[in-house]
């Protein structure tokens, strides 16, 4: 009896686990618009309050808007670009992404 008690106790609290808060946090962007490249190009995301992201990019900053629910999370930037995602942790995202022009890839983030 105690075997199972102790079982529902740790399903317990692995059911609860909070959704991670990505409102006001900094992250490296690593990602790659082609899947024939070899390696990740890196840029630094920023998720402001009211669902605002900007991306800092080598040349400009993007901006866009970010909906998360639960682990699941979408971006959409002015440039039409689209990342979709999981939240893995609270400090590691990992997705797709797909560009106006058809490329498509991967990326991942890491919290700063």
């Amino acid at each position: 009896m105690k075997n199972v008690l102790l079982l529902f106790i740790v399903g317990l609290l692995f059911s609860c686990k909070k959704p991670v808060d990505l409102s006001e946090t900094h992250w490296t962007l690593y990602y790659k618009h082609n899947p024939t490249f070899s390696f990740y190009a890196e840029s630094y995301l920023y998720f402001k309050k009211d669902n605002i992201i900007e991306n800092a990019r080598n040349f400009d900053t993007l901006t866009g808007t970010w909906y998360a629910d639960k682990k699941k999370l979408n971006i959409y930037f002015t440039n039409d670009d689209k990342y979709e995602g999981t939240i893995v942790s609270s400090d590691s995202i990992t997705g797709t992404l797909l560009l106006p022009s058809g490329d498509h890839g991967t990326w991942f983030a890491k919290r700063k």
